[in-house]
């Protein structure tokens, strides 16, 4: 039996698991799988190795440009006339970094004391997969978000193990699930908030309810017992807040892109105004149910700006119900649904005529009431490596912290969104869910 004490005889196989993950983790969660292009040659994460020239990556610095406008100064010059002069190409050079994401996980002692075809090498595999699903849900939840980590606005002011929300998505806030109570404004812990474990959850609507937290410490790091929160609390991705612009700890977020003001990626909206996704309802803010006419509406303020194409409509999965909902009293509906690369199904919508046919994609964690349609070619995910890694900048996978038997690993990806042409992303809000 060879004794797994020797690191050269675990080290290829937690480098295989590591392949593994890279090939895997993507498709684990929706939106992370269509920007990724997992499992599609043609769209992938645009990594460091492949940057020959450099000049995309200056360490953790991204360099991207975004397209403000169609090319402009065409014309129709007469047959002895002169044609115009070139504009101006309304294109800006931004620059953005990388963000961190760490997933920790540990394991004991017995691994390294026992062979590689023993029952523990099982256990690292699962843990190792277990820890590269993490990172894909979490860095899904944070392409979803609006770079601040806020999951939902916390109502009521009380020392308890309950607290009112709105705002909640209840496909993420699940029991069981660990996350931070702090203060909005600053990211404070206003008592005992961090790594909170929800113990369970009452929903009223399909973004409000109360939450009612378990009283065990989770962590080292976590609080226990009753919760200081007021109505100036948030619950937020354990360990993530930042402030965009500011701090920029979680990559661009999807509600930062279809957001209508503020600075996105360096660019100012109110001093560039075509920095701006495009309203599919075009100011129209009742609630009202996903439909045809709706989705046509929204093509043809698309192709305002260009965008003759969509890869897809993504969002709310009780907002793309009730439109197929919709569909089935109508006609005998049988709807025509499309696999994507990444293994997720959905119904393709082809009645607008000029558009080529694309697929309605329900994604649990984009927020309720929403939903996005773009074209990924406006959008490109980067990235050190082709996924998340081990943590091996001490020359170790595994790390001891004290001297007890457990030891720790890491899984490390740095990753971020930029996007090109915001009009080119048109948004659909104020969404009525299905029952």
């Amino acid at each position: 039996m060879a004794n797994s004490g020797d690191r050269s005889n675990w080290d290829p196989f937690l480098f295989e698991l590591q392949g593994t993950v890279h090939e895997s983790y993507a498709a684990e969660a929706v939106l992370l799988g269509v920007f990724s292009g997992s499992k599609d040659v043609e769209r992938r994460r645009v990594t460091q190795a492949m940057d020959t020239d450099r000049s995309i990556f200056h360490g953790s610095q991204i360099r991207h440009t975004v397209d403000l406008s169609t090319m402009q100064s065409g014309g129709w010059p007469g047959e002895s006339g002169t044609w115009n002069a070139p504009s101006a190409i309304n294109a800006v050079k931004v620059f953005d970094k990388l963000c961190d994401f760490v997933q920790p996980f540990s394991v004991t002692v017995d691994v390294e004391r026992d062979s590689m075809s023993a029952s523990n090498a099982a256990a690292v595999t699962r843990l190792t997969m277990k820890a590269g699903q993490a990172c894909a849900i979490q860095e899904n939840l944070a392409l979803n978000g609006d770079g601040t980590g806020l999951q939902a606005t916390i109502t009521d002011s009380a020392t308890s193990l309950t607290t009112t929300v709105t705002g909640a998505n209840w496909d993420v806030l699940l029991p069981g699930t660990i996350w931070d109570v702090l203060t909005r404004s600053t990211g404070a812990d206003p008592g005992q908030g961090l790594r909170r474990q929800i113990a369970s959850v009452a929903i009223t609507s399909p973004t409000a309810g109360t939450i009612t937290w378990s009283t065990n410490a989770t962590a080292s790091d976590g609080g226990s017992g009753n919760i200081v929160h007021a109505s100036t609390s948030g619950v937020y991705i354990a360990g993530s807040y930042s402030t965009p612009g500011t701090t920029d700890f979680l990559p661009n977020g999807i509600q930062e892109a279809t957001a209508t003001s503020g600075t996105f990626m360096g660019v100012s909206r109110s001093t560039t105004p075509q920095w701006v996704a495009t309203d599919g309802r075009s100011g129209d803010t009742s609630t009202k149910a996903l439909s045809e006419q709706m989705i046509q509406g929204a093509l043809r303020a698309g192709r305002r700006y260009g965008a003759n194409s969509f890869f897809c409509l993504l969002g709310d999965p009780a907002g793309i119900d009730l439109f197929v909902q919709g569909l089935m009293p109508q006609r005998l509906y049988n709807p025509d649904n499309a696999q994507l690369k990444t293994g997720w199904y959905g119904p393709v919508y082809n009645g607008a005529v000029g558009v080529q046919p694309f697929s309605l994609v329900s994604e649990p964690y984009y927020p309720k009431g929403k939903a996005v349609m773009f074209d990924r070619a406006e959008i490109t995910i980067y990235g050190d490596e082709a996924g998340p890694s081990f943590l091996e900048d001490d020359g170790a996978r595994f790390r001891r912290f004290t001297r007890a038997l457990p030891k720790e690993a890491e899984l490390v990806d740095r990753v971020n969104v930029m996007y090109t042409n915001l009009s080119r992303i048109v948004y659909l809000n104020n969404l009525d869910s299905a029952s």
